[in-house]
């Protein structure tokens, strides 16, 4: 419902059923929470297989696009249930990388703007989302394979970021570790502070990204899994344990600075309780 109200405040159509959507529709471009990606695309499919049933057929051909933040092997399932409607619809793997498109100055000449990076990849030829650079790759899983390791440098960052500045707020020490970040690191201290301030509305989002990311680098680079796994707990720490997690986006009221979002993610973790059993025959020292 919430979604729904949204969308009429910003004047966006909305449709009743997802077969009134593929028949109004030339092509969809996915954006939804990643854990959410696949079943949006199987609604699609099966939206595309019942008006076959009817003997119908949307625009040829139909285009699913989907740039979700997922693993390579995610999107390779992604693209596989497409399979069965190949007759009609075509499968992107897609990307975004960046925020949307924003103004940043005018002249009496040219109007500019800052864009953000998309690609695709797995289509018989180039095909661009239409904004800023597009760099096209042949395989399915490529341009999700990209975006999975710049997300390790973005968000994995952040994750990083989140630990050590709360520890450091929970020991006292968050100040002095600020100045001694703007002394040795201060592109470091720069990437925290903008990180962690916006990722109050966003954790629950997150955990899963942050899975398929583990799970990226796992399949395709030989990694173990448990550093993003990690960064998994991280996020669903501030997901389900602190209020930043019920932050939202256009009503913020908390962690909108680094040092509140310390502060109130290691008042609200203290409040957590964490066992830690040592099994028999383990104890050091009995060895």
């Amino acid at each position: 419902l919430t979604a729904i109200r949204r969308a009429k405040k910003a004047d966006v159509g909305v449709l009743s059923s997802d077969i009134e959507l593929v028949e109004q529709s030339s092509g969809i471009l996915s954006v939804v929470p990643s854990r959410d990606a696949l079943e949006a695309a199987r609604r699609v499919v099966d939206a595309l297989h019942e008006l076959a049933t009817r003997g119908s057929r949307p625009s040829s051909p139909f285009y699913f696009t989907d740039p979700n933040a997922v693993a390579a092997s995610t999107v390779r399932r992604i693209a596989e249930l497409f399979t069965s409607v190949h007759h009609s619809a075509r499968f992107i793997d897609g990307l975004i990388l960046g925020e949307p498109p924003v103004f940043v100055s005018a002249s009496d000449v040219e109007p500019q703007t800052v864009s953000p990076t998309t690609a695709t990849s797995g289509v018989e030829q180039r095909w661009s989302m239409g904004t800023g650079p597009s760099p096209h790759f042949r395989e399915v899983g490529a341009a999700s394979g990209l975006k999975m390791c710049y997300t390790t440098m973005f968000k994995g960052y952040i994750a990083v970021a989140a630990r050590g500045l709360t520890t450091a707020e929970r020991l006292g020490l968050l100040y002095v570790l600020k100045d001694e970040l703007q002394l040795r690191l201060p592109d470091h201290l720069r990437l925290a502070e903008s990180g962690v301030t916006v990722t109050s509305p966003k954790p629950y989002r997150w955990v899963f990204e942050m899975q398929q990311i583990a799970r990226t680098h796992a399949e395709e680079g030989g990694f173990a899994m448990g550093l993003f796994q990690g960064a998994a707990g991280v996020f669903r720490d501030i997901a389900e344990d602190s209020v930043l997690g019920k932050e939202k986006i256009g009503n913020r009221v908390r962690g909108t600075m680094m040092e509140d979002f310390a502060a109130i993610l290691a008042r609200d973790l203290e409040h957590k309780t964490t066992y830690c059993q040592v099994s028999p025959g383990n104890d050091e020292d009995d060895s």
